[in-house]
């Protein structure tokens, strides 16, 4: 006589992906860092035009930053730290190798996710240090001694955080 055992891990793979149903990895700088670090991140992120006002001016010229007096806006340009991770092959690989997890039926979905966020959080600050274009402005490059961007003091890299909701 043949015995047939069926031994399909539907049930806990379904289990598994019920755990994850909803959830997302959120990769940033959130509202709870220092707000002025938000700031920063937004408008290295996505650009800014900064209007010169007479108090600015005076500062400026106080430290050491003497602009034309045809000097209006003050130009950050767009440098997409987050959006060109998360658009880089590599970046997509490794998320979908973390997804591929939940089917070892011995990984907490959480912990999966937690790696996940880590390892983005990892990426982005490795594209924070590889210098993205377009150069710094040479006062930028003065007032830092540095020519590379989006690196000054740290605080941009470790404050890139994860989270999940």
């Amino acid at each position: 006589m043949i015995k047939i055992v069926d031994k399909n891990r539907i049930p806990e793979l379904r289990q598994q992906l019920k755990a994850l149903d909803g959830k997302k990895i959120q990769v940033g700088v959130f509202g709870d860092a220092e707000a002025d670090l938000a700031i920063i991140a937004g408008a290295n992120e996505f650009g800014a035009n900064i209007p010169v006002m007479e108090k600015m001016r005076g500062y400026l010229h106080f430290i050491g930053i003497h602009l034309k007096k045809t000097t209006k806006v003050i130009k950050i340009p767009e440098r997409a730290f987050l959006r060109i991770t998360m658009d880089k092959k590599d970046t997509i690989s490794k998320a979908v190798k973390f997804a591929e997890r939940i089917f070892d039926r011995n990984q907490d979905p959480n912990q999966i996710l937690d790696a996940m966020g880590a390892s983005l959080v990892s990426s982005v600050q490795d594209t924070i240090e590889s210098n993205l274009q377009p150069p710094n402005s040479e006062i930028t490059i003065q007032r830092k001694g540095s020519a590379k961007t989006l690196q000054d003091k740290g605080r941009l890299k470790q404050g890139i955080a994860y989270k999940i909701v």
